[in-house]
């Protein structure tokens, strides 16, 4: 820590935008502190310069505080006219407070909102200083003011507070064209020392001058960082190969001289990082305004006259009007700056990151309250934290290792041989590069290890295991600690503890996990539906839904289902060590992991350091938040009660610490006696693992459309459950009639909430591209709209928010006029309606789950249908019924390489055996076929793969079908050559997630065990013999002809996800066409683009925010021309709506369409454009954005148009009514 002198800057901003940029400037110049008063808000919001943080209240904020980054400080209180924070590390710091009395407040509520703070600060012995906009005179501070009742106030509660004023001189803080006061107080305790307090008297934007005093805080001390980018990676590993002398000859290994070995080579890595990445300090570097020199003479100009004005020398209307000059440049210079920033922006990541963090809160980690204790200070706030995550946790230093020793040799080395330099490298590339580390080796350090360094690390890795003990170096971790939204501030369980872990340790962890996970360890129980291979959130939902609407929903409606949603209160922190190990037997982890997940769960040093703030405790229970094994450890400790509790009738369904119990009968009695001791048992049965269960929290909901007239009590323990009338499980609201109503009206609320936070972005005649705002709406908003809508998209309603929310994100593209509607936009955008939307997800995520989950059934003549029977309606009829191709499998012992290099070398030496490989698709069939050619003989073969297959599907079978052709062949070199880059790369993975590469992965790999397997790529259709002989064979395949190939077969591989997508995606067109055929709104875009086209979207797309502005108006008609004026002024008679062009015969109406299809005006650029006097259908639109964008017909509205409908009429002109006929 370091005592330094701190500027502070006081002053109230009068609400004004350019006064704020004014007070910014002089606090970015001398780094100081700002304690403001009535701010200027955009949105709630508050300007952030850079290398500051503000300190406000969440809405219509009249007092904020302007911190540097520099300065640690704990939130005291945050309200909307007073906000307070503790600055400083020690016990004993230093509370800043800014606070605004207003003049309406009565005169003996003075210390409104100051009394709290003042407790804080006599509590916790802490100084104080307080700058206050107090609309309060006395000639204490005022000494040319007349005191009022509000002075008397304000001073009589100084004294009481033993507090001292540090107002100096007699210089007015507030001035007006006729008086000046002092009203602008600074007030700090008698221990306090706060100099230089100064007015400053030079002409502000705002009636309140600015205040400039200094003070003596602590802060932060200046830290070090590695700077990667700039890294020298080939020197990093020359250095690390010379520091290494790792002794891999030695097979005995101790306790001791693991942690030698761990130290040896963290030592080494530090030195060489030392050389190419030295520690340096982290400077802020402010942001640079670029200079105006108009705005500089304005501003020159301005102080010079508002001095000269204060001295009586120029008029007051100069000054005004210099003044009103001044603003109105200043706002012109932040428009053109703000303006340029929008347009230089070319990423959809900036946006959806500015989304993402406004969503966010930024306000410091404040003094905490329990159980009404309240914190003083930083220590006593780790300490609460640490007390309500880890209970049971102690201050200390960690205990050393037990001594064992061990020999890899034999049988012990064969049971760690899988761990390799090979898993090692591939473990540490699943770790984003800049992830956060416990320790200073980030992964992209570790993705550098040179081979040397992985060999060491892969012995180590190896006695870790073998003896059952991790390195106490890498047992050590830094916990940070995440505000949850939404939760109070002050409360410690609204923070969510994260512990970072040395990514050595996570490698390893890695390793072990994918070892057992090949063999189906651990053996979880089916209704876990979290952190388990091949399930998902959506499973789980479904599963919990399909049970409610069995009661729900039967035809007999005489049944009723209770649910108990159960809260756990901390599971994950406070789970004991011994309940996970005997968990882990249970799922057959092997006995030999087991000493060594003891080591990982015990004996564990964290480390928090919040504001300068350090504390290390020791821990002996839970599983650290953030860790490989962790989930999976909680996974095995409670692995036993879900299969213990779904017996007789009662559904227990977990997803992760999120336990729901479920029972459908028609006795209320029966279900209420048995799940309230089925909870009691579970609250039992988690006690035994060192946990609790949250009644408090515990949700009982009874889903029925019937009226019981006597209602069971519900018991847990001493405590009653009251019945509620909906629950949120895994971010979905089911109430108790499963309407979604009130679920809908959350998800439309937030995504309401991003689209405003979008819309920031956009404005009348400046944005960024319509390309960048549509990806944004749907990586942002249209996510939270489809989030689970497999589950309510079916549920009654026409969904019309959820429209209003597309409208709303469809505005943001382009300016749109508020008259067009939204079904054209909707296809002049590319953009599926919702409701369609909401079905293709639906659809594509019953794909997903369909195969896995147990569906309850109500039968065809049932009235009403479940979310998956409505689903599964729509999958019979488009014949998707049968098995998918989808698996969830992984094998890190790939026995043979793939080389997927774009200029691969032939070969040519002739031991080889050559299989050529390709896959077709003609005519809406599949099939493949391989070419193999050897010096001894040559075979060709085809298969025929059916409807349903897909090119890739071919590709990889080519390949099964020539290695099981093969599979008698031992001891030659074997290569398998194809032209598929992304089957080649399918191969590569070590994660299978389709059921056909994952047999042909198999099925080369016995081939592999005897032979020299070899996979390359190779270019197609250049001429290579045996790639146009396997292109021959599979088209042969697709098409039947048998006799092109020495074997000929036929099968039908599993439905693929990709063909579900795409017959998903066809069914959802076809059905958006028939509703835009239907319509009875868009007639004039009907009229243009008839069918749903994606041609159209992307030439929108392609265009400037202007140029689509004016699209969008040729498009829709809602335009300037002559129709639409005559429709907007409610078709008055005295307005003619047709073509000035045409004659008076024809009288058609003046649209955009008529230019394009019947004007003779415009008969010459039509066939110029389209070579057609009448081009529809249009199957080029950027013919039409020619046709629509030619000058004349830009300026036909304007000729005969003036923004005033009636000045435009034809007097005594009869109008014919317009054709609505499509």
């Amino acid at each position: 820590m370091a005592m330094e002198i701190i500027s502070i800057i006081q002053q109230n901003l009068a609400h004004s935008e350019e006064a704020e940029d004014e007070f910014i400037d002089h606090l970015v110049k001398s780094q100081a502190i700002g304690l403001v008063q009535e701010p200027y808000l955009r949105k709630n919001k508050i300007k952030q310069p850079p290398g500051y943080r503000v300190i406000q209240c969440g809405k219509e904020a009249r007092a904020c505080i302007y911190l540097p980054n520099n300065i640690n400080a704990w939130l005291v209180s945050s309200t909307r006219d007073v906000v307070a924070v503790l600055t400083g590390n020690s016990e004993k710091g230093t509370i800043l407070c800014s606070s605004y009395h207003d003049r309406k407040f009565p005169a003996n509520e003075i210390g409104y909102g100051l009394d709290t703070i003042m407790e804080y600060a006599t509590r916790g012995q802490h100084k104080i200083l307080f700058g206050i906009d107090s609309n309060a005179h006395s000639i204490l501070w005022g000494p040319n003011d007349t005191p009022n009742d509000r002075g008397a106030y304000m001073e009589d509660w100084i004294f009481r507070n033993h507090l001292k004023v540090d107002n100096e001189g007699d210089s007015a803080t507030f001035v007006s064209s006729r008086y000046g006061t002092v009203v602008d107080l600074t007030i700090s305790s008698y221990t306090l020392d706060v100099s230089q307090w100064t007015v400053d008297t030079s002409p502000c934007l705002s009636d309140h001058r600015r205040i400039f005093y200094t003070l003596h805080l602590n802060t932060k001390r200046s830290f070090k960082r590695r700077n990667f980018k700039e890294a020298n990676w080939a020197t990093f590993k020359e250095e690390l190969d010379k520091c290494l002398n790792h002794d891999d000859q030695n097979p005995i290994w101790t306790s001791l001289r693991l942690e030698q070995e761990v130290s040896k080579l963290e030592s080494c890595i530090i030195l060489a990082l030392d050389k190419v990445a030295p520690l340096c300090k982290v400077k802020v570097k402010p942001r640079i305004k670029q200079k105006d020199d108009e705005l500089s003479s304005a501003r020159a100009l301005f102080k010079r006259i508002k001095r000269a004005y204060h001295q009586k020398t120029v008029s007051f209307d100069r000054y005004t009007s210099v003044k009103r000059e001044y603003r109105r440049i200043m706002r012109r210079v932040s428009r053109d700056r703000y303006t340029d920033f929008i347009e230089s922006i070319t990423d959809s990541n900036q946006i959806c990151k500015h989304v993402k963090s406004a969503e966010k809160t930024n306000s410091p980690i404040g003094l905490l309250n329990k159980d009404n204790v309240k914190t003083v200070n930083g220590k006593e706030v780790i300490s609460m934290l640490y007390d309500t995550h880890f209970p049971g946790s102690k201050e200390g230093l960690l205990r050393d290792n037990p001594d064992r020793k061990i020999t890899l040799a034999n049988e012990t080395l064969a049971s760690v041989k899988f761990i390799t330099s090979n898993k090692i490298m591939e473990a540490i590339q699943t770790f984003g590069a800049g992830k956060a580390a416990g320790d200073d080796f980030k992964p992209i350090v570790l993705r550098n290890l040179t081979q040397k360094a992985l060999n060491c690390l892969k012995d180590i890795y190896r006695a870790s295991v073998a003896l059952g003990l991790i390195p106490s170096k890498w047992k050590k971790s830094r916990v940070v600690f995440i505000p949850k939204q939404g939760k109070p501030a002050n409360d410690p369980k609204s923070l969510r503890p994260i512990t970072l872990n040395s990514f050595l340790l996570k490698a390893l962890e890695k390793i072990l996990m994918w070892h057992l996970e090949k063999k189906g360890i651990p053996r979880l129980s089916k209704h876990q539906f979290a952190f388990k291979p091949g399930t998902s959130i959506d499973e789980a939902l479904s599963t919990v839904v399909d049970k409610i609407e069995k009661g729900l929903l039967a035809s007999n409606r005489n049944e009723y289902t209770l649910c108990c949603f159960l809260d756990i209160s901390g599971a994950f922190d406070n789970v004991k060590t011994e309940a996970c190990l005997d968990g882990a037997k249970r799922c057959d982890v092997p006995n030999l992991l087991i000493p060594w997940l003891r080591s990982l769960l015990t004996n564990r040093e964290v480390t928090t350091e919040i504001n300068g703030v350090k504390q290390t405790r020791v821990l002996n229970c839970g599983t650290p938040q953030g860790g490989v094994w962790s989930p999976k450890l909680w996974n095995c400790a409670i692995n036993y009660i879900l299969d213990k509790e779904n017996s007789h009738g009662v559904t227990c369904v977990g997803f992760a610490d999120d336990m729901v119990l479920t029972m459908t009968g028609p006795d209320l009695h029966v279900l209420f006696s048995t799940l309230s001791y089925r909870a009691n048992r579970i609250k039992k049965e988690i006690a035994t693992l060192g946990l609790s269960l949250n009644t408090s929290k515990t949700e009982v909901v009874l889903y029925t459309n019937k009226r019981p007239k006597v209602i069971p009590t519900f018991r847990i323990g001493e405590d009653i459950i009251e019945l509620s009338t909906k629950a949120r499980y895994l971010g979905v609201i089911l109430d108790r009639h499963l309407t979604y109503m009130e679920h809908v009206n959350h998800i439309v609320a937030k995504t309401k909430r991003s689209l405003f936070m979008l819309r920031n972005f956009v404005y009348r005649k400046f944005g960024p591209s319509p390309k960048l705002m549509r990806l944004c709406y749907t990586i942002v908003a249209r996510t939270k709209l489809s989030y689970a809508c497999h589950i309510w998209q079916h549920a009654k309603g026409d969904h019309e928010d959820l429209v209003k929310c597309q409208r709303l994100a469809m505005l943001t593209l382009a300016p749109t006029g508020r008259s067009m509607p939204t079904i054209g936009l909707e296809v002049i955008w590319g953009i599926t309606p919702i409701h369609l939307h909401l079905q293709k997800v639906a659809l594509a995520t019953y794909g997903r789950i369909k195969n896995r989950i147990r569906q309850t059934h109500f039968g065809q003549e049932a009235k009403l249908k479940g979310h998956l029977d409505n689903l599964d309606d729509i999958y019979r009829d488009l014949g998707l019924l049968d098995e998918t191709d989808m698996v969830t499998r992984r094998d890190n012992n790939n026995l043979y390489t793939v080389n997927t290099d774009k200029n691969p070398d032939t070969y040519d030496d002739p031991d080889y055996i050559q299989v050529y490989t390709d896959g077709s698709k003609i005519n809406g069939y599949a099939g493949c076929g391989f070419f193999m050619q050897d010096k001894l003989e040559l075979h060709q073969a085809s298969e025929h793969l059916g409807k349903d297959a897909t090119v890739f599907q071919g590709e990889i079978l080519a390949i099964q079908r020539g290695a099981e052709y093969l599979k008698h062949i031992k001891g030659r070199k074997i290569t398998f050559i194809s032209d598929s880059q992304a089957g080649l790369q399918a191969l590569n993975q070590r994660a299978f997630k389709s059921k056909t590469v994952w047999e042909c992965h198999r099925t080369l790999n016995n081939l592999a065990r005897n032979n020299h397997v070899n996979l390359r790529w190779t270019k197609a259709h250049v001429g290579t013999f045996g790639n146009e002989q396997a292109d021959r064979l599979a088209k042969a395949g697709s098409l039947k002809q048998s006799e092109e190939a020495d074997t000929f077969s036929e099968f039908i591989p599993p439905i693929s996800m990709a063909e579900i997508k795409t017959k998903i995606k066809n069914y959802i067109e076809r059905k958006w066409q028939v509703e835009w055929e239907n319509a009875d709104k868009a007639l004039h875009t009907w009229r243009l683009i008839p069918n749903i086209n994606s041609n159209i979207a992307k030439t929108m797309l392609g265009l400037s925010r202007q140029e689509a502005k004016y699209m969008l108006q040729m498009l829709t008609g809602h335009c300037r021309y002559r129709y639409f004026q005559w429709v907007l002024i409610k078709k008055k008679r005295h307005f003619d709506p047709t073509c000035p062009f045409c004659g008076v015969e024809t009288k058609k109406d003046d649209t955009p369409c008529h230019a394009l299809l019947e004007c003779d005006r415009w008969l010459p650029e039509r066939l110029r454009i389209f070579n057609t006097d009448r081009p529809k259908p249009i199957d080029d639109y950027r013919k039409l954005r020619d046709f629509f964008g030619l000058p004349g017909l830009r300026n036909h509205a304007s000729t005969y148009l003036q923004k005033k409908p009636k000045c435009l009429t034809t007097v005594g002109v009869k109008c014919v009514k317009p054709n609505k006929v499509k």
